[in-house]
């Protein structure tokens, strides 16, 4: 088995703070967020416990060469990773040529497309465009009968019944046809093959769903790939698009109570991981990630800017819940040990852990624990989430771009809202200069998937 270097030379990223790496990270340095009540319409659908969510800016995917005609035939999950994408190939410093004018495809130039992978991961795939499948299947007629029926009775109605009729109609928010690409726009696999089509990827293509952790196994499995020989290059990443008109994903997680509910007032500072007050998770509207990992060797070779290194990645299962974590945190452990082992790295050698870090009351305790326990108090700790709230498939990514990051810049964004710490850990509370070498960043998702990545600084 080949034992080969892998570094990350390329980064990508739209997220509720910042529609490419520069702007991200300066916003995550001066501890920016983009917080606001959830959409008034959605209140016409439910009595909800959270009101508030991390919605994404208006984004101009006409940048990124997508067509009017395009972003109708594709997922927003698709758009958002083809967006990430083209950021990471400019940033590794690859250009790439359109192949095709017609059909708006390229290739990366100069390097063998058969040794590329693509490794995506996500949580739920194409559910924005399936909300909307759904709702114009089930809705459409019922709408045109109960128009057809008011006419009928328009002349019996006062102004005052006309008036709830008219009111009852415009929540019947439903797109004008059914998409006839739903299909493709709705499978999971969609974004890595849209990926692996767009810019003529041989390799393997690949998809990854494990709930909240999906973005690190991408990640992870990527590494791996190279690391072993399979491949040479991998674009790796998560993407998730949690929106739909009625706001049933939201109220979906805000019944089984995982979402923040602390938040009638102050909303900016009501979501807060790790604090002893903390009562759930902010939901995010979506986002994507995508890291340009490569062979150490062929990197050099074309003189590419080294962000960091990955070590090693480890991953395990509970088999406990499928949707809480084991309590007493023995596999999430056993995973960190066995991520160390490989490694060969002390636990003590570790300077930073970008954490899970979701702001559960189960987790965050789960979580705080297994990182005292095995790193004790000196190790800086932080959560990404408390800036971006949980994109879910793709915070792994998003997270490992963080680490990736605080590791080249010698600095990190502080665990913001952090007022009274569960436990007497070293959370970032300051942006500062920090000797950060060696990071982890670790991912649990429902189902009881446990992941981590182990980064260092690369020397050379």
């Amino acid at each position: 088995m080949k034992n080969r270097r892998v570094v990350i030379t390329g980064t990508g990223i739209i997220a509720p703070t910042g529609v490419n790496v520069e702007e991200f990270w300066n916003n995550c340095l001066s501890g920016r967020t983009n917080v606001e009540n959830i959409p008034e319409e959605w209140l016409n659908y439910a009595k909800y416990n959270s009101k508030i969510w991390s919605p994404l800016p208006l984004l101009d995917f006409d940048k990124y060469g997508l067509s009017r005609i395009e972003q109708k035939q594709l997922d927003m999950t698709s758009l958002l990773s083809i967006a990430a994408v083209f950021q990471a190939i400019e940033s590794a410093g690859f250009s790439y040529s359109k192949t095709d004018e017609k059909r708006n495809l390229y290739k990366i130039d100069k390097i063998d497309a058969e040794k590329v992978g693509v490794f995506i991961g996500t949580g739920i795939g194409g559910v924005s465009t399936l909300g909307e499948c759904f709702s114009h299947q089930i809705l459409n007629n019922q709408r045109k009968t109960l128009e057809e029926f008011f006419k009928k009775l328009e002349d019996k109605l006062d102004s005052e019944d006309k008036e709830h009729f008219n009111a009852i109609m415009a929540k019947f928010v439903l797109p004008h046809r059914f998409n006839p690409f739903a299909v493709s726009m709705i499978m999971s696999n969609a974004s890595s093959s849209n990926i692996s089509i767009r810019f003529g990827i041989k390799g393997s293509n690949n998809t990854y769903c494990a709930a909240c952790a999906s973005g690190t196994i991408a990640v992870g499995n990527a590494f791996r790939s190279i690391k072993n020989g399979m491949l040479d290059y991998a674009i790796a990443g998560g993407v998730e698009y949690m929106y739909d008109e009625y706001g049933a994903l939201f109220y979906a997680f805000d019944t089984i109570k995982t979402l923040v509910n602390n938040n009638d007032k102050d909303i900016e500072n009501s979501y807060c991981p790790f604090d002893k007050n903390r009562s759930g998770f902010l939901y995010s509207q979506g986002g994507s990630a995508v890291l340009m990992l490569e062979e150490l060797e062929m990197a050099n070779e074309r003189g590419a800017n080294i962000i960091a290194e990955i070590l090693e990645y480890s991953e395990n299962s509970d088999g406990h819940n499928i949707m809480v974590l084991e309590p007493d945190g023995i596999n999430i452990r056993r995973m960190i040990d066995g991520l160390l082992k490989e490694s060969n790295v002390n636990g003590q050698d570790v300077d930073y852990i970008n954490a899970h870090g979701t702001g559960t009351i189960l987790n965050d305790e789960v979580e705080s624990k297994i990182i005292e326990e095995i790193f004790g108090d000196k190790i800086l700790v932080n959560s990404t989430k408390s800036l971006v709230g949980h994109t879910l498939g793709a915070s792994g990514a998003i997270e490992a771009l963080v680490t990736a990051l605080s590791i080249k810049n010698k600095t990190t964004h502080i665990c913001k809202n952090l007022k009274e710490p569960l436990r007497e850990l070293n959370f970032v509370s300051e942006v500062k200069e920090y000797d950060i070498k060696t990071a982890i960043t670790q991912s649990f998702g429902f189902g009881g998937h446990n992941t981590a990545l182990l980064m260092r600084e690369y020397n050379g």
